[in-house]
């Protein structure tokens, strides 16, 4: 797949488990680690936050209008590379894992990036478009929300769950709560109602944070 925000992968071998995979490079690693690493500088404006996550919005677009389901969204699979540009990696494996022996031991460790209708692990089935939209609305809390953040130390969150947990309610009126702008807390419940049919579609949410931007 050719797109800027998505990441290339040039070759995999199917040989060893895990698969071995060779992809472009991304040195800056994680955006919520990175996000985290330049906010504590005294220039950090939240307007690139914004920017980075429109970047991964629009690399998803790309993937669902190619009828790719991501699938396995989460913050360590949107990553930065080393000018700045935001790629979503691990895209369809979602899919592939759903095959896996593991999923059929119950091992899968990463149903709390999931919407809730697929945490459930003896019921498991393919990911939708809609589903890729509620993990990139948790993705977003990632980095809005330090005190809950997946990366956050134990002694910085006051929450009982953070982001990736399994349990971890995006809706729940503590995490709400810690969203302090408008704009941003509406975004977020659009993209993680519990029926998948109440989500934002993935362009409203791109075209809701351009129209909040331009009001701003």
């Amino acid at each position: 797949m050719d797109h800027p925000n998505v990441l290339k992968l040039y070759g995999a071998s199917h040989c060893s488990r895990p698969a071995l995979l060779v992809c472009e490079d991304a040195a800056n690693g994680p955006l919520v680690n990175y996000l985290a690493r330049e906010s504590k500088s005294n220039t950090f404006d939240q307007s690139v936050m914004w920017g980075m996550f429109l970047q991964a919005a629009t690399g998803l677009k790309f993937l669902h209008e190619h009828k790719i389901v991501h699938g396995n969204l989460k913050s360590d699979n949107i990553l930065v590379t080393a000018d700045g540009t935001v790629k979503l990696a691990d895209f369809g494996l979602g899919v592939l894992a759903l095959q896996n022996q593991a999923i059929l031991d119950n091992t899968f460790e990463e149903l709390g990036w999931r919407a809730p209708d697929c945490q459930k692990k003896n019921a498991l089935r393919r990911p939708s478009v809609q589903d890729d939209i509620y993990s990139l609305g948790l993705c977003l809390i990632d980095v809005l929300v330090p005190e809950v953040s997946s990366i956050a130390d134990d002694s910085s969150t006051n929450a009982s769950k953070r982001v990736g947990e399994e349990g971890f309610d995006p809706l729940s009126s503590k995490v709400t709560s810690l969203i302090r702008d408008d704009k941003a807390r509406e975004l977020v419940a659009g993209m993680c109602q519990v029926e998948p049919k109440n989500r934002l579609l993935l362009r409203e949410a791109i075209d809701w944070k351009v129209a909040g931007e331009n009001k701003g």
